[in-house]
């Protein structure tokens, strides 16, 4: 392995190298991580964005970061499941945790700051002026201002369901919508496939309003996947998010 010139334009795939050599060579777990995402900006491939995803994994592991390394693993479960190496290998990282993660993590918001996606959660756009009330930690969703109008923003996460399996799990989360409306939802993964959405009726402009949806976790799921959707072009604040397993 050689290092990468300075300045060159690199394809893809040379920018893979250069971020493994960052990492295993030079040692900069950081700089490897944002390496790998710029790669993810712009992938050729999904063979390509699926590696940097693997990677880019084993860096947040190396680095005593495992929330941040178990998004990104259940990421590249769920969106790339046709790349059966990588994500194969990633179920690996996530079945030796199974006991260890059992909850999802940052459901506090308590890491990041102002303009940075909170650790353990997948945000499109993020805007620097949050506006969370002060003392407190909440994440904000908004649609990015140049998308049409019918187009939705997310905030999300997922998890491993290995904890929750035959049980009926209830998500709980305080929402304010600027304009536009937001809905919090909930699906559960199994080995065939993606579930569908499970949402509760759509939150309106106003002021913030608690909201929840149930689910049942099969016995065979694979992952917990939730959050809040928004449409309009206004901003959704979320906090005091919650997962709780219902009696029977």
């Amino acid at each position: 392995m050689v290092a990468p010139l300075m300045g060159a334009v690199l394809s893809p795939e040379a920018q893979i190298e250069a971020a493994t050599y960052r990492e295993m060579v030079l040692g900069d777990l950081s700089g490897a991580i944002e390496q790998y995402k710029a790669v993810l900006e712009k992938p050729k491939s999904r063979a390509i964005a699926a590696r940097a995803l693997l990677q880019m994994g084993q860096c947040f592991e190396k680095s005593g970061r495992r929330p941040e390394a178990q998004a990104v693993y259940t990421r590249l479960i769920s969106a790339f499941p046709d790349q059966t190496e990588f994500a194969g290998q990633a179920r690996v990282h996530l079945a030796a945790w199974s006991e260890t993660l059992p909850i999802p993590p940052q459901l506090n918001f308590a890491l990041g700051g102002p303009g940075n996606v909170p650790p353990g959660w997948f945000m499109p756009v993020l805007p620097k002026d949050s506006g969370c009330p002060a003392g407190l930690s909440c994440t904000v969703v908004l649609v990015p201002a140049g998308a049409p109008m019918r187009m939705t923003g997310d905030w999300d996460q997922n998890f491993t369901a290995a904890a929750y399996r035959g049980k009926n799990i209830r998500l709980h989360a305080r929402v304010r919508v600027e304009a536009g409306e937001a809905q919090l939802w909930i699906s559960v993964d199994r080995p065939k496939g993606a579930g569908d959405r499970v949402a509760d009726r759509a939150v309106g402009a106003g002021d913030a309003v608690v909201t929840s949806v149930s689910t049942h976790v099969d016995d065979d799921a694979t992952l917990l996947n939730f959050g809040v959707s928004s449409a309009g072009r206004g901003r959704v604040w979320v906090d005091d998010v919650s997962l709780e397993i219902l009696p029977r």
